[in-house]
């Protein structure tokens, strides 16, 4: 199965949403909808330097058996990379964000 430029879209938002319930709406995330081959549904480099990452949405899911794309596989998904953002901050700083969703 193919995502879509809506799939992509929607996929954004929920991205942006994340960065901002864990408190990292001041990193600057670029996104792209590409071929990753057949390894993961999405994925992101991120760099604490200067608090920039990239996170890349596949465009074939069709290896993933029994897995549709839906707006529930795309959250998922989204706040799965945004987790990842996340445990590459320092210990320090992940122990304050992580206390305020307390």
């Amino acid at each position: 199965m193919k995502t879509t430029d809506k799939h992509f879209q929607y996929f954004k938002e929920r991205c942006e949403y994340w960065l901002n319930h864990f408190h990292l709406g001041y990193w600057k995330v670029t996104y792209s909808h590409m071929d990753l081959g057949d390894t993961c549904f999405a994925q992101n480099s991120a760099q604490t330097n200067n608090f920039s990452a990239e996170i890349r949405l596949n465009k074939d899911w069709s290896n993933k058996v029994g897995i549709e794309v839906t707006e529930e596989k795309l959250d998922e998904t989204a706040k799965h990379e945004i987790l990842h953002v996340l445990c590459k901050l320092p210990e320090e700083e992940l122990v304050v964000r992580l206390s305020r969703l307390l």
